[in-house]
């Protein structure tokens, strides 16, 4: 009976402590920082523009056709066409 009480007690008194723990071993856990070193590019294209030998990367420099913008895009980039008429 005298060890169960003692256990009881140990228990009692750690309880709060493990708890404690396990919440500052969770919480770093899930709060991590997840870095991404992503970066985003935008292109142009414009019609009017001779050739797609240009960067796209400008209103000066544009593609003249979307597929060649397309190419070039990856996820999270942005296509700017100029109004007119394009034909592809």
């Amino acid at each position: 009976m005298m060890m169960y009480k003692r256990t009881k007690s140990i228990l009692k008194k750690c309880v709060p402590l493990i708890l404690c723990l396990s919440l500052i071993l969770t919480s770093l856990l899930l709060v991590n920082p997840i870095v991404v070193n992503a970066t985003s590019s935008t292109y142009y294209v414009d019609a009017a523009n001779d050739a797609d030998t240009n960067d796209g990367m400008t209103l000066l420099t544009p593609y003249k056709t979307i597929q060649k913008a397309a190419s070039m895009a990856q996820a999270g980039d942005t296509v700017n066409i100029r109004g007119g008429t394009l034909i592809d």
